[in-house]
C-alpha cells in the first residue's frame, strides 16, 4: 500500500493481522511521489510508478527490502500500469498524450510505443490468450491493440448516447468467456455489453449517475464500481445484468482483489478495509496513515502463480 506524499510503501499479510515498512526515501527524489505500485507475478519485486511535476518513472524493487532494482524513466506522468502474465513487459499508458508503452523486463526486448487514442487512455483491458489488449480511449473510442505483434489493429467509437450524446467512457472489463468488452460510461450511469468480434453494442445495465471505476473479481463474473457520490460500493453481477450488493463506503476508491475472489481491499481516510465480497460485509479495518490510498495484492488475479485460499 502507498499513496501521495510520502516514500513508504506498507506491506501487509492477508488478513491485516501484522504489516511490514519499505522507505523509498533512498530510491526516489524529494520531487517525486508514489503514483501507484502493483506485485511482479512471482511476488519477489514491487513495480512502483512516480511522478514529477513534468516527469515520470518506472521502478522495480525487492519486495524483501526496497532495494532499487531497475529504473526506466518515462517522459510523462503515467496514468494506468499492467504487469502483463507473463512478466516480459510492463504496459504503461501516458506521456505523449494516448500512448501506450511495452516496458521489456528483459534486456533481451525492447521497449515499444504505440500511438494508440486521440485522448487519454483511460484504462486497459487484456485477453491474453488471444494476445489482444482493449484500450479504453477519452473521446469514447476503443482500440483493439495485438499484444504479440505490438500493433494497433483497429479503433472504433462508441455510438452516441441518447441522453447525453456522449458515453464518457472510464473503465472497462471483460466476459468470463472472452466474448464481451465492458465499457463504463461515466456520464451516463451505464455499463455497456460489447461485442468482442464487431465492438459493438449489445446490452447495457444501468448503474445511476456518478459511477467511477470498475474491478472485477477472479473468473471475470462480478466487478466493482464505485459511487463517490453516494458514498457506496456497487457489486455488479455481469451474467445476471443487476447490482447484486451496495455498500457503504467512508471513502469511495477503486477496490483491489484478491487472488481467490474473496476478499476486496481499500484505503482511505487513515483506514484500509478488508471486505468479504460473497457476504458484502467489511470484516476488517485497521488504522493506517492518512497518506495510504494505493492497494496492491499478490497474488493479483492476473498472476500465473498460487493463490491465496
Amino acid at each position: 500500500m502507498a499513496g501521495d506524499g510520502a516514500a513508504t510503501i506498507l506491506l501487509y499479510t492477508a488478513d491485516l493481522s501484522s504489516a511490514d515498512t519499505i522507505s523509498l526515501q533512498a530510491v526516489i527524489d524529494s520531487s517525486e511521489t508514489v503514483r501507484d505500485v502493483a506485485f511482479a507475478p512471482d511476488g519477489a519485486s514491487l513495480w512502483v510508478t512516480v511522478a514529477s511535476d513534468s516527469a515520470g518513472a518506472l521502478l522495480r524493487l525487492r519486495r524483501q527490502d526496497g532495494r532499487d532494482v531497475e529504473r526506466m524513466p518515462l517522459a510523462g506522468v503515467p496514468t494506468v500500469v499492467m504487469v502483463l502474465p507473463d512478466a516480459r513487459a510492463v504496459l504503461v499508458a501516458g506521456e505523449p498524450r494516448g500512448a501506450v508503452h511495452f516496458l521489456p523486463t528483459t534486456p533481451a526486448d525492447d521497449p515499444v510505443r504505440l500511438a494508440v487514442c486521440d485522448g487519454e487512455v483511460r484504462d486497459v483491458v487484456l485477453l491474453d490468450a488471444l494476445n489482444r489488449l482493449y484500450v479504453i480511449c477519452e473521446g469514447d473510442a476503443v482500440a483493439e491493440v495485438d499484444t504479440e505483434l505490438r500493433i494497433v489493429i483497429r479503433t472504433v467509437p462508441l455510438a452516441a448516447e441518447a441522453e447525453t450524446g456522449t458515453c464518457g467512457a472510464g473503465a472497462g472489463g471483460r466476459s468470463a468467456n472472452g466474448t464481451v468488452i465492458f465499457v463504463l460510461c461515466e456520464a451516463t450511469g451505464r455499463l455497456l455489453y460489447l461485442d468482442r468480434v464487431r465492438l459493438s453494442p449489445l446490452d447495457s445495465v444501468e448503474l445511476g449517475a456518478g459511477v467511477r471505476g470498475m474491478v472485477q473479481t477472479p473468473g471475470w463474473r462480478e466487478a466493482f464500481v464505485v459511487r463517490p457520490a453516494e458514498g457506496s460500493l456497487l457489486i455488479v453481477d455481469l451474467g445476471r445484468r443487476d447490482v447484486r450488493a451496495e455498500v457503504a463506503m467512508p471513502s469511495p476508491t477503486i477496490p483491489t482483489v484478491s487472488g481467490d475472489g474473496r476478499w476486496a481491499y481499500w484505503a482511505g481516510e487513515g483506514a484500509l478495509f478488508r471486505l468479504d465480497v460473497g457476504s458484502a460485509v467489511v470484516e476488517t479495518t485497521v488504522e493506517v496513515p492518512d497518506w495510504a490510498g494505493r492497494v496492491a495484492v499478490w497474488p493479483g488475479y492476473r498472476s500465473p502463480v498460487m493463490r491465496w485460499r
